[in-house]
């Protein structure tokens, strides 16, 4: 893998292939509801699937390079009072991250990249927001949040699966509780 802060300089941005490879492939995302009801999963502020009963999953591949999933189930709302995972492309990775108002989560969420972390690395990393204190943003991160000096993986609350073709399973309640 070519490190981030060698694609940063600048040498392989003149192409733009890969983020043009990675703006248009998109992602394929998996919503499962373990919530004890029904729940209507929005992206953005799009409806993704309403009434998504217990149990049940969506798939849908979106060719955007961000996404941002939250439910309103539970207290959460369209106006940004929602626990979310939210995702976006740089240079053919895919990064993740929990947006959430300080101190509240709505719905417990967990996000799993299809690509399963290589011991110790801090890459493609399951990662669950249940409480207050997961590692989030207030806002919502993008390209130039990505430090491009630092080893990495990025910090938290970022998270990185340095692979275009990354598939994410996002669960909402993923203990079967809010």
């Amino acid at each position: 893998m070519v490190s981030k802060s060698f694609v940063k300089t600048g040498f392989l941005a003149p192409l733009g292939l890969l983020s043009l490879f990675s703006a248009v492939q998109g992602h394929q995302y998996t919503i499962v509801n373990k919530c004890p009801s029904d729940i209507d999963v929005y992206n953005g502020n799009t409806l993704f699937t309403s009434n998504l009963s217990t149990g049940n999953n969506v798939t849908q591949d979106i060719a955007a390079n961000s996404a941002s999933f939250y439910t309103t189930a539970n207290g959460g709302s369209t106006s940004g009072a929602s626990t979310q995972a939210g995702f976006f492309d740089d240079t053919g990775a895919a990064y993740y991250y929990f947006l959430k108002e300080s101190g509240t989560v709505n719905t417990p969420i967990e996000v799993q990249p299809s690509y399963i972390e290589k011991a110790g690395s801090g890459y493609c990393r399951i990662n669950y927001c249940f409480d207050a204190g997961c590692p989030s943003y207030s806002s919502a991160p993008d390209e130039a949040t990505i430090p491009n000096n630092t080893p990495w993986p990025p910090p938290l609350p970022l998270w990185e699966c340095p692979y275009s073709d990354v598939s994410f399973i996002i669960t909402f309640c993923p203990f079967g509780t809010f």
